[in-house]
C-alpha cells in the first residue's frame, strides 16, 4: 500500500493504528494519507481536452501565425490536445 507523508512512500499495516515503511520507520495512521482512502473521480476527458486546447492556444498566442487563419489554428490546438490525451490514456492503463 502507498501513502503520502510529504513524499510518496510504500507502507505495510503493522496494527490498526500503525504503519511501517521498508526501512523500518513507523508512522501513526493519522500522520499518513493512505492512497486507498483517497476517493478518485473519473477523468472528465472532454473537460481536460478543452483545458489543454485553451492552454496551448494561450501559450502560443504571441507566436507568429504565418498567415494561418484563426479557425485552422484553433483546430490545430484541439488536434494537439487530442494527441496529448491519447498519450495520457495509454499511460493510465
Amino acid at each position: 500500500m502507498y501513502a503520502v507523508k510529504g513524499d510518496l512512500i510504500e507502507v505495510k499495516k503493522v496494527s490498526e493504528t500503525e504503519y511501517a515503511d521498508k526501512d523500518g520507520n513507523t508512522y501513526d495512521k493519522n500522520e499518513l494519507v493512505l492512497l486507498e482512502e483517497m476517493e478518485t473521480e473519473p477523468v472528465d476527458w472532454e473537460q481536460r481536452r478543452y483545458e489543454i486546447a485553451k492552454d496551448i492556444m494561450a501559450a502560443s498566442f504571441y507566436l507568429p501565425m504565418d498567415g494561418a487563419n484563426i479557425v485552422s489554428y484553433a483546430h490545430n490546438c484541439v488536434q494537439w490536445a487530442d494527441a496529448l490525451i491519447e498519450e495520457l490514456k495509454k499511460t493510465r492503463k
